[in-house]
């Protein structure tokens, strides 16, 4: 067969790309050009004629991975954008409930809840809860427990499963959850809204209760794929088996060494186990890696090998480059010294000639990297922290897309926020009898703001104090407002122009400065504000300027990524060293990568990894990260509790055989004739200026 889209791919990936029919697992090892057989096979469906675009569907962790792929195939199809369907599992999820929300309790406009606002409808239930000895809750760690209660109840309790539930902890935390999970069930259902678990778990439960939306779901997908199958949970892959067809076209692609989230669901046994339970199932191993040197592989290979349970693969350079460096240790006395060398090597590195971009200090937690900024930020090097707060996560992003969703699609959620931010004197008992009265009075929130029907609600009754009026007048004018800004916006073509103007209208500036005293602060606040309005008007440029549009573009922010790791970048634009944990460096590669803190107790960590091959798998992570140096590092005695105290180096290192490393005690390698001349000749030259200096 020829094809633009096996030019350029080795025996294996062609292999790969050319297994149409029948279940495949591509075995897709570090560096090794994944994305390259997705998008080969992708269009190699839609090229020769075997599929329509809307007959695939390719899920993925991330909407950016989504988007490249779809791009890629258009590109080389000569094609505007083909239709079919690729984005995250959570994203398909969402489109399901939109297509098929009669099926579900769900009404036809839904909200998305994002972690916080689920967190408070979790606080708001919980204070009817009497627990002895307990009065404190973290209400992100309720709601994980009651993601397992949810998952247990909807997957587990298949009997077609073989798969053991996970147990739950005998805790005050898990009491409170199975008191907690039917009403939090039910106050979703009462504001209209779905939190983030819904956005799959509701499908499946659709998917599982009628057969009818299942059939038509499995006939119009005739080929699935699967980007990092390493990483799906349970009920991903619940969801998979119940939208997959009797002719089992199902491939995923994925590392099962590079499985690295089981501490928040992922199961390594969905990769492990894929061949036995779809018989037939062809396994494609690809092993060429385009990235790192052999001497970097041969480690991560050794390294890996340790782990039993995994697909055998052993990953062989393609790169022929002579006299790359063999992997470095650098021993130090006390993590201050460690620090320092940290800094020396980036200096050298940059003398080099290593962009400060290509550089990356990895760590497992982050607590590990506030002392190494503190170095470089002495320095005057500039430096990037990967893992920062996503820009939806951002309290005012919220604030605003709250206003938003209350002019196009208001549910009680962003309502409840948009009408207290900033404070009208409208409190949470004058919000619960506004509900209480249009849920008596069968008006939906939509109507109650986009109707002049009700306006006699906005008259106050005769008796009525002073305080409720207030409140009342203060509810009418900003319902006045909303509208008056669904009204622009339908106008204007200048919806950055509209929105700020709202903002300045309603006090939100005077409300953020008065938030945040420092001005450098508030600049940093309202600076994102004004980015946040020109994404939303550059959004009605591209996609048109309508209600449908804004809709989408709230969507769009509500909705993020599976695999978000709180902003990390997949391409680094400034020239900044790059500062991350092992689970963000995930996907990304470095020229140089120093790996720090290659101790016990660190990694393998004491308390964050309870599963010592989960942890190996993280260490070859690291490894498999760096293209041409990779510089490991761990100390004699490290900082605990304000004491120095003893450390060993992680078994890790133990393993790996003495001739796959150099080891330069105190952190210093030794110096060339030419180096040991040129310091000798700087070290005379700046001995003289003093004398000079002296004498004068």
């Amino acid at each position: 067969m020829s094809s633009q889209f096996l030019d350029r791919l080795n025996p294996e990936q062609r292999e790969a790309a050319l297994h149409f029919n029948g279940p495949l697992l591509v075995l897709a090892g570090a560096g090794s050009g994944k994305t390259t057989v997705l998008v080969s096979r992708t269009g190699l469906l839609i090229e020769q004629g075997i599929a329509r675009p809307q007959d695939i569907c390719v899920l993925t962790f991330t909407n950016k991975a989504a988007r490249e792929l779809k791009h890629r195939v258009a590109d080389r199809l000569n094609l505007p954008g083909p239709a079919l369907t690729a984005g995250t599992f959570h994203s398909f999820g969402l489109r399901l409930l939109k297509e098929f929300s009669s099926h579900t309790h769900l009404p036809k406009r839904f909200g998305i809840l994002d972690s916080t606002d689920a967190q408070a409808v979790a606080r708001e239930q919980l204070r009817s809860f009497n627990h002895s000895g307990k009065v404190s809750w973290r209400y992100d760690v309720i709601l994980s427990y009651v993601s397992r209660l949810r998952e247990r109840q909807l997957v587990f309790d298949d009997q077609t499963l073989d798969t053991n539930p996970p147990e739950l902890p005998d805790d005050p935390y898990a009491e409170a959850a199975e008191w907690l999970l039917p009403r939090y069930m039910k106050r979703l259902i009462e504001l209209g809204v779905v939190d983030f678990d819904s956005l799959l778990l509701l499908p499946v439960e659709m998917l599982k209760k009628n057969p009818g939306v299942r059939a038509e779901i499995q006939n119009r997908i005739r080929y699935l794929m699967v980007d990092e199958f390493q990483d799906t949970n349970a009920v991903q892959m619940r969801f998979l088996e119940l939208i997959t067809n009797d002719e089992k076209n199902i491939a995923v692609v994925g590392d099962d060494d590079q499985s690295i989230y089981g501490w928040r669901g992922a199961c390594i046994r969905n990769i492990l186990d894929f061949p036995q339970k779809y018989r037939g199932c062809k396994v494609v191993r690809l092993e060429r890696n385009y990235r790192s040197t052999s001497s970097i592989l041969q480690l991560a290979n050794t390294v890996i090998t340790r782990n039993s349970d995994r697909h055998k693969k052993n990953l062989v350079a393609e790169s022929k480059k002579k006299n790359a460096p063999v992997p470095e240790v650098l021993v130090f006395e006390t993590d201050d010294e460690e620090c320092e060398g940290v800094l020396r090597e980036v200096l050298r590195l940059k003398k080099e000639q290593v962009p400060y971009r290509e550089m990356a200090i990895i760590y497992r937690s982050n607590s590990q990297g506030a002392l190494v900024e503190l170095e470089l930020k002495k320095a005057q090097i500039p430096y990037c922290i990967t893992g920062g707060m996503a820009f939806s996560d951002h309290k005012e992003v919220k604030d605003l897309l709250a206003y938003l969703r209350c002019a196009v699609s208001p549910n009680e959620v962003a309502f409840r926020r948009a009408v207290t931010t900033p404070s009208r004197g409208v409190g949470g008992v004058t919000l619960d009898g506004v509900f209480e009265n249009l849920n008596r009075n069968k008006i939906g929130l939509h109507s109650f703001m986009h109707s002049r029907t009700n306006a006699q609600f906005f008259e106050s009754p005769s008796g009525e104090d002073a305080h409720a009026s207030k409140a009342r007048a203060a509810i009418s004018e900003f319902v006045n407002q909303i509208g008056e800004l669904r009204i622009a916006l339908q106008k204007s073509e200048d919806w950055h122009g509209v929105l700020m103007r709202f903002l300045e209208k309603v006090g939100y500036k005077s409300y953020l400065e008065h938030l945040h005293k420092d001005v450098s602060s508030f600049q940093k606040r309202w600076a994102l504000t004004e980015t946040f309005c020109q994404i939303f008007d550059k959004s009605g440029r591209k996609n048109g300027r309508s209600l449908d549009t804004i809709a989408q573009f709230i969507e769009f922010l509500e909705l993020r990524d599976d695999g978000d790791e709180g902003g990390s970048p997949t391409e680094v634009q400034n020239d900044e060293v790059q500062l991350l944990t092992l689970h963000a460096s995930k996907g990304l590669e470095f020229r140089a990568v120093i790996l720090i803190g290659v101790e016990e107790d660190l990694l393998p960590h004491k308390t964050l990894g309870t599963d010592i091959s989960e942890e190996r798998r993280l260490f070859y992570v690291g490894i498999t990260r760096a293209k041409e140096q990779l510089i490991l590092t761990h100390c004699r005695t490290r900082r605990r509790y304000g004491r120095l105290r003893p450390v060993a180096r992680s078994r890790f290192l133990q393993d790996l055989p003495g001739e796959m490393l150099k080891v330069w005690e105190g952190g210093f390698r030794p110096v060339s004739g030419d180096e040991r001349k040129n310091l000798v000749a700087n070290f005379l030259s700046q001995l003289n200026e003093k004398i000079l200096v002296q004498e004068t």
